[in-house]
């Protein structure tokens, strides 16, 4: 999308000068309509601009087109990633144990490195103005919450599968007390991760920009806004 949109700046700037030189050989042709010279250059210059506007007009097509592709490949990627953390809080009740807690999470964090940011990445945002390509912004900023509460648990997982191989035989009571107050101290950060992506989802100020957001995208890709 770079590409296409960096070839169509330039083609104008072409476009233009050629435009310009013909402009300028015309009046030069009109001043001296016996000159061999000046009106073989101006028929030059007028195939030269002939061939920039064609190439103009490809470039606006492919950079549209580019646009289009990249929109529609990320809004199949991060409708992909909003249900996988949908399903996480709501549909899996609790963890079967930490180990599954812990791929649950990968999965979802998986998903968005390497489907969702890759998507976003391969989009240009030069143009401040763009209603879409701000909304796509908009969907990547609304979940920032949710994803950083799942890096929190993810990262409090792993200490808790670590935690969960001590050995305690041989252990004195104290060992054991404080093992006890290290694993309520983890169960509370990831209850804690959790609740926030659970608030985050709840936040009716967020749902409806969120749907903002997704109905610029689909009426732009599908004329209509998708019923979810």
């Amino acid at each position: 999308m770079r590409f296409n949109r960096k070839m169509q700046s330039t083609m104008i700037i072409i476009s233009l000068i050629s435009l310009l030189f013909t402009i300028g050989f015309s009046i030069l042709q009109a001043e001296y309509p016996s000159c061999v010279v000046i009106a073989i250059f101006n028929n030059v210059s007028i195939c030269i601009l002939t061939g920039c506007f064609i190439a103009l007009i490809q470039s606006i097509i492919g950079y549209r087109q580019s646009k289009y592709d990249s929109v529609q490949q990320f809004y199949r990627d991060f409708v992909s990633l909003e249900g996988e953390i949908t399903y996480f809080p709501y549909n899996t009740v609790g963890f079967v144990d930490a180990v599954t807690g812990h791929k649950e999470i990968r999965q979802i964090l998986s998903v968005y490195s390497d489907k969702v940011v890759p998507s976003y990445q391969n989009m240009d945002f030069s143009n401040k103005k763009d209603e879409v390509l701000n909304a796509v912004k908009k969907l990547m900023e609304l979940y920032s919450d949710q994803l950083s509460s799942l890096r929190v648990a993810e990262k409090a997982l792993g200490e808790g599968i670590k935690f969960m191989q001590i050995d305690e035989r041989g252990a004195s009571a104290e060992e054991i007390r404080k093992n006890d107050i290290k694993q309520m101290e983890l169960n509370n950060k990831i209850q804690k991760a959790i609740d926030g992506i659970a608030d985050a989802y709840n936040n009716e100020e967020i749902h409806q920009e969120l749907n903002k957001a997704y109905g610029v995208i689909e009426m732009y890709l599908y004329g209509e806004k998708v019923v979810k």
